[in-house]
């Protein structure tokens, strides 16, 4: 049995270090020959680009959770991530509802730092009950809902896949 802080070092300090120069400058030509192409305003001129855009002016040493879904791929795509700026994502776990608690115990844990969870209008009705949670241990996080008006991404992908596999059931 160890104190995790204390076995994790212990663990970094037998692990090998790994260079990524090259391949950050492979991802960085990948990026110039196909760059990522979005729409900077709709009709009401507020876009998932334009509100992370405005997260990254703000917010300098931020903590930000994401959901799962299509804003997480937006902000995954569009954050712009330091030392001081980090994200918490479950990856492609699947975890629908990840976003606000994982923002409650990065509050707890970071006390002293602004912390914003990106959801998705889906996703923050999975868990939107841990509200009481933030306001019994008086843990000010940011909520930003990307409203999309599905579950945009399953929806995506059933198109996607519905559309190019149609088969005629008799």
């Amino acid at each position: 049995m160890a104190d995790a802080k204390n076995a994790i070092t212990a663990l970094l300090e037998k692990a090998p270090v790994f260079d990524f120069h090259e391949w950050r400058l492979q991802i960085d030509e990948w990026k110039k020959q196909k760059p990522l192409e979005v729409e900077q305003f709709s009709a009401s001129g507020v876009t998932p680009l334009a509100i992370i855009q405005k997260i990254n002016q703000i917010f300098s040493g931020a903590v930000i959770t994401t959901d799962v879904g299509q804003n997480q791929l937006w902000a995954t795509q569009f954050l712009e991530l330091t030392n001081q700026k980090q994200m918490l994502t479950s990856g492609g776990l699947g975890t629908m509802g990840y976003g606000f608690p994982a923002a409650l115990g990065a509050k707890l844990g970071n006390p002293d730092k602004d912390v914003i969870t990106i959801c998705g209008d889906g996703g923050i009705q999975m868990n939107i009950q841990e509200m009481a949670t933030a306001i019994v241990y008086e843990l000010p996080v940011i909520i930003c809902i990307l409203n999309n008006g599905y579950l945009g991404n399953v929806r995506q992908w059933q198109e996607m896949f519905f559309r190019s596999s149609r088969r005629e059931i008799h």
